[in-house]
């Protein structure tokens, strides 16, 4: 019983840290009006979108390693490589909304840079703790989102109390804290030298490659929609996105966990992916069932329900995705990955492009849920094809 609820701790603090990204946008939301609360909420998003985009696979390439290998050496530069590449991700998004909004005060600027190197530390402080689930410390993998989770619910109440939104201000330097307790603890505990070198750009760049292609496809409707229809117009999508795509974090910690165990289990896909499956349907018809409520907390005037429900039923299939991905890189297959990410991204940005161009943010929705059908279409179609040419390699 202890160890099952060890297993779960990692997903519940997951997911403990996107119910206060929720609690977020609703202090922006209310704290915040006209042309400031447009920026900041497109530009919330879009900080989201680019942590995905930029994410540099150097999590998923630390967990592919075993433990022998982990050095510190080799820890070290993966957590550089995407603390770079996390600080650039961030940069881009600040600059596209101040570009994108019709106007946007200081303070408000100010607000969304804090938010930025908030969102980038704590995306850093999970690179930093890998190595815990490749040793199936799964309690202590999870200690650092329940940190952040207490600790940043403190700004929060203050800036809903005084009531001063600038009071966010505060979030860098308390994910600063837990980012460099987090760093001091996991480093303790790896080897100084390992039984073999490890090429560790090349390897991360290929984990990264496919997952930035993988966040190209499901963010670019928000991304270049932004760019070519304003901030001011796609605040709706933005809204929807910030609402349901938090929920992408428990597949995402799920499938981590999955990684180091998939080879050893040897079980073939179906065994995972329908699970999934079964997870997103049930929390996209909770989400359906509750969209009046979440209107009227957190959207508005700027809340549309078409484009709320069409972003839900891509929840189902961007699970299975999880499941999939997690499949291949677990079975060594990361080249598989890339080409079904690939397929996808050219597929969504074609459709991203035609729908800014001549629709608007209903025709955008409607591209993110085609997008994650190709891909998981794609993925499977690969999948099945290398089980085929496997056995035909046994039976020769």
């Amino acid at each position: 019983m202890i160890r099952r609820i060890g297993l779960l701790l990692p997903t519940g603090a997951a997911g403990l840290t996107r119910v206060l990204q929720l609690v977020l946008l609703v202090v922006l939301t209310r704290l915040s009006e006209g042309s400031a609360q447009s920026a900041l909420v497109t530009g919330f998003a879009l900080l989201s979108s680019f942590a995905i985009i930029t994410d540099s696979g150097a999590a998923n390439f630390l967990l592919s390693l075993p433990r022998t290998r982990l050095t510190r050496s080799v820890h070290a530069r993966a957590v550089a490589f995407h603390a770079g590449l996390g600080s650039l991700g961030a940069a881009v998004a600040v600059l596209i909304t101040v570009a994108a909004a019709s106007s946007m005060p200081g303070e408000a600027v100010l607000l969304l840079v804090a938010l930025g190197v908030s969102q980038v530390l704590d995306s850093l402080t999970r690179t930093i703790r890998a190595p815990l689930l490749v040793g199936r410390r799964d309690a202590s993998y999870a200690f650092p989102d329940l940190a952040l989770v207490v600790l940043k619910a403190v700004p929060l109440v203050i800036a809903s109390v005084v009531p001063e939104i600038l009071v966010l201000l505060a979030f860098p330097v308390v994910s600063l804290i837990v980012t460099a307790g987090t760093w001091i603890a996991v480093r303790r505990g790896l080897a100084t030298t390992g039984d073999e070198p490890v090429r560790v750009f090349p390897q991360i760049l290929e984990f990264g490659l496919s997952g930035s292609l993988s966040a190209l496809y499901s963010q670019a409707p928000l991304v270049l929609g932004t760019a070519i229809l304003g901030a001011d117009a796609v605040v709706p999508l933005a809204l929807a996105y910030r609402i349901v795509q938090p929920l992408e974090v428990l597949p995402a910690t799920l499938s981590q966990q999955l990684i180091p165990r998939i080879r050893a289990a040897g079980r073939p896909a179906r065994a995972y992916w329908w699970r999934f499956a079964l997870g997103g349907l049930v929390l996209a018809g909770i989400l359906a069932l509750i969209r009046e409520p979440v209107e009227r907390v957190l959207g508005g005037d700027a809340f549309d329900q078409a484009i709320f429900l069409v972003i839900l039923l891509s929840v189902a299939p961007k699970f299975v995705n999880y499941a999939l991905m997690a499949y291949a890189m677990g079975s060594g297959l990361v080249r598989v990955r890339l080409t079904a990410t690939i397929v996808t991204g050219v597929v969504a940005v074609v459709l991203t492009l035609a729908a800014a161009l001549t629709g608007g943010p209903a025709l955008l929705a409607g591209v993110t849920l085609v997008a994650e059908l190709v891909l998981s279409a794609a993925i499977a179609a690969l999948l099945i094809r290398h089980r085929h040419r496997s056995v035909r390699k046994e039976d020769a």
